[in-house]
């Protein structure tokens, strides 16, 4: 029986030493993987130009960094970005983070969906220019959805003012008020007859009424109601009493 290998053989079986060499296998590993000693791999790996500083346990991962590599890819996939860019963001915009999840738990009391990891979130703002000028107040700027309908979403978001927003917000609700598909803010039995002494009211005519603390949400207020903008002025008198005053 002839036990010799031929040169093709030999290089093939060399190339798959220094694969295997290349991938942090040892030499004894290699050597009992091919019925021969360690020394006889070494020899063949430096006939291929291989040294021990390109394979075996000099690129072997431990079992720590193994574990940081799993637990660096699950956070890219969870946050979008590497550990190394979010903790720079955190540094050097402290309410970042925060803003992220109270928007996104707000949207979650809501009912509303959410799909958007925080560099997705970030981008937004980033592209937008308006993050220093993030708030709800007067000149602030808020993410919105188109229309306030779907999930939070690339594509389905934009960043635009607070003022805008809420206009959008106040024009949509009272077109749905008009539709049917809402009622109207405090036409409940509670504060129907209210309503009814206020809904009579011309531009300038006030009305003196009981100054329960449950209906000042209801009189002292703005909207739109069959077609006609209103808005209404608060005045608190003595005795209990306040003067509701239809100024629009």
């Amino acid at each position: 029986m002839n036990l010799q290998r031929s040169p093709e053989a030999k290089i093939q079986r060399a190339a798959a030493m220094a694969e295997l060499y290349a991938k942090g296998q040892t030499l004894q590993e290699i050597g009992d993987r091919y019925g021969i000693t360690r020394e006889r791999v070494r020899q063949i790996l430096s006939l291929l130009g291989i040294t021990r500083d390109c394979g075996g346990s000099a690129v072997r991962q431990s079992p720590c960094e193994i574990k940081q590599q799993q637990r660096e890819r699950a956070f890219i996939q969870k946050k979008g970005m590497t550990r190394a860019e979010y903790k720079s963001i955190r540094k050097q915009h402290p309410g970042a983070v925060r803003a992220f999840f109270d928007q996104k738990r707000n949207a979650s009391r809501r009912g509303i969906g959410w799909n958007l990891n925080f560099a997705e979130w970030w981008f937004i703002w980033q592209q937008s220019g308006k993050w220093n000028e993030r708030g709800r107040g007067k000149d602030g700027y808020v993410m919105a959805r188109h229309g306030d309908t779907g999930p939070y979403d690339i594509g389905n978001v934009s960043i635009v003012s607070a003022v805008h927003n809420q206009q959008e917000d106040s024009n949509r609700f009272w077109d749905e008020v008009e539709q049917g598909k809402r009622k109207p803010p405090g036409r409940n039995r509670k504060h129907q007859k209210i309503w009814d002494l206020i809904d009579p009211l011309d531009v300038g005519e006030s009305v003196v009424i009981c100054a329960e603390p449950s209906f000042q949400v209801s009189v002292n207020s703005r909207g739109k109601r069959n077609g006609t903008k209103y808005k209404t002025k608060t005045k608190f008198m003595p005795e209990g009493q306040m003067k509701v005053t239809r100024t629009a």
